[in-house]
């Protein structure tokens, strides 16, 4: 997670990193999730009038780094994240004029970084079933791990479970 004093100017609220050689996966503005009826603890006084970033590693990135300290895991995504920002103020694919870069970059608060291994997030592999039904014992389960392993996967997961439980 990571907390930016202020909003940003980005034109997006959350996209997949299609570069190899960046650790990151996907990146996603917190607010443009639908909001909680819980309050989570990450989110801190810092980035309530600012905007909250989660940050995802790739997988492959993550498992060579899993028992790096925290501070080192934020440090390198917060550093890929500054680095995807910049990439959008150059040409060819030109999203941000280069001063909304720099105020961009000049938002993270070091304090509001907050780093969390998820160690089991990801399927490998997923079972690609969609899902699992015992019509004779009225059982089902549902998930990412039964469909493709996003959360694309676990919604369309319960809805066939669901279309097959009526």
């Amino acid at each position: 997670m990571l907390g930016l004093r202020d909003k940003t100017s980005l034109p997006f609220g959350g996209a997949f990193v299609n570069d190899d050689t960046s650790p990151l996966s996907w990146v996603c503005k917190q607010s443009s999730k639908a909001p909680s009826t819980t309050t989570t603890s990450t989110t801190t006084d810092s980035t309530q009038q600012g905007e909250a970033w989660v940050l995802h590693g790739k997988a492959s990135w993550s498992a060579t780094h899993q028992d790096d300290q925290p501070e080192k895991v934020a440090a390198e995504l917060t550093s890929a994240f500054k680095k995807l920002v910049a990439s959008m103020g150059q040409a060819p694919n030109t999203l941000l004029t280069s001063s909304e870069v720099d105020k961009v970059l000049s938002l993270v608060v070091t304090p509001a970084i907050h780093a969390h291994l998820w160690r089991y997030a990801i399927a490998t592999p997923p079972l690609n079933v969609g899902y699992m039904w015992d019509p004779e014992r009225g059982v089902g389960v549902c998930g990412d791990w039964c469909n493709g392993s996003k959360v694309e996967g676990a919604f369309m997961s319960g809805y066939l479970l669901a279309k097959a439980m009526l």
